[in-house]
This record gives C-alpha cells, sequence and structure tokens, in this order.
C-alpha cells in the first residue's frame, strides 16, 4: 500500500542511523524532525524507530507504554477484520465474532461494489446490533463518486471510520 519494501527500510533505517547517535532517546519530536530532514515518507522505518523509542521511555519511567501515552487501561480494545464476502457470509461472520469470540469492534473491507457494501452493513448491523462499533476499509477501492456515495449510505449504520 505504502510501497515501501524491507530492502527500502533497511537502507533509510542506516541513514538514521548516523543522526540517532548522540541523541537523547527521550527528545522524541527532536528525533522525528531529524528523521523528517533526512527523509520524506518512509512512515515504516520511522515507525520502528518512534516504537523504539517509547519503550526506551517506559523503560526509564519504569511505566507500561499506555501510561507512557496517557492512557489510564491497562487493556487495548482492538478490532477484527470481516473480509469481502456475500453479505450474508459477512453478516454471517460479524454475528460469530462478536456473539462467540467477544468482539466489540468490527472493522469491514469493501469497495467493490458501493451497493453491496452498504447492503453488507445493513445485514452485520441487523446480526450484530446498535452497540458494536463498525469500522470501514475501502483499500481505495471507490472513486471520488463512489466514496461520496457509499459514505453517504453508510451514515445510518453508525459507521465510526472510514478508511
Amino acid at each position: 500500500m505504502t510501497g515501501e519494501t524491507p530492502e527500502g527500510c533497511l537502507a533509510v533505517l542506516q541513514m538514521f542511523r548516523q543522526g540517532l547517535i548522540g541523541m537523547n532517546p527521550l527528545d522524541i519530536e527532536k528525533v522525528h524532525v531529524m528523521m523528517d530532514s533526512l527523509v520524506h515518507g518512509n512512515g515504516s522505518a520511522k515507525c520502528a524507530v518512534d516504537i523504539a523509542l517509547h519503550d526506551i521511555k517506559g523503560k526509564v519511567m519504569n511505566q507500561p507504554l499506555y501510561r507512557v501515552l496517557g492512557g489510564y487501561q491497562d487493556t487495548v480494545q482492538n478490532d477484527i477484520t470481516i473480509g469481502i464476502n456475500t453479505p450474508e457470509k459477512m453478516a454471517e461472520t460479524a454475528r460469530h465474532y462478536v456473539k462467540d469470540k467477544g468482539y466489540r469492534i468490527l472493522k469491514i473491507k469493501v469497495g467493490i461494489d458501493p451497493e453491496e457494501d452498504l447492503r453488507a452493513l445493513s445485514l452485520i448491523r441487523q446480526a450484530v446490533g446498535p452497540d458494536i462499533r463498525l469500522r470501514v476499509d475501502a483499500n481505495q477501492g471507490y472513486n471520488i463518486s463512489r466514496a461520496m456515495y457509499a459514505l453517504e449510505g453508510m451514515k445510518k449504520y453508525g459507521v465510526e471510520a472510514v478508511e
């Protein structure tokens, strides 16, 4: 999706290595400025450095990461992805994840046909009820007009985020 490759990430990390030597690992924003000054984009390599810095900060503070980031809960709610299938099968899968596995957040893959995608969302909402959080990922599958149409239709299903 991003055009990055493992080889490219390693090359960018090698570039960062020289800049990182001697920097205070707790100056996370300063490290980001250095990385951004060396290369545009390359979010995966930058993310690797950012995660390492936050790990160091947590160890220095003797705190878990959720506290370092300002959180107060020691659990993370995660979503589960419902892959593209027939709307009926997607609803059946959603019901299974909610009822049998306890998921409270569903990420629904869409992006092929807005009409079928909206039908799938309708069936999923019926299957899981109003309290389950729905997110949608279209994987760049819509052009602008199809995206606008789909977004308008998603409103009635309480979709909280669209990628």
